[in-house]
């Protein structure tokens, strides 16, 4: 029974990702990697403040869509 659980809430999780653009994917896997906003931004060519706005929209969409 906990093993199908596990099962549901990784698909959710994977169908949440789906819903992400391919900017905000690739911000939260830079992130997880750790690197910095500032990083991500220098490499990019965008500001701190636009990559830390790309990472809150991403984590609203998935917090959003994995409770839901």
């Amino acid at each position: 029974m906990a093993h199908e659980r596990e099962r549901s809430e990784h698909e959710k999780f994977r169908k949440a990702l789906g819903k992400l653009s391919r900017e905000e994917r690739l911000v939260c896997i830079w992130k997880r990697a750790g690197f910095s906003s500032r990083d991500i931004a220098t490499f990019n060519g965008r500001s701190v403040a636009s990559v830390n706005r790309t990472f809150a929209r991403a984590r609203r969409k998935l917090r959003d869509a994995i409770s839901s």
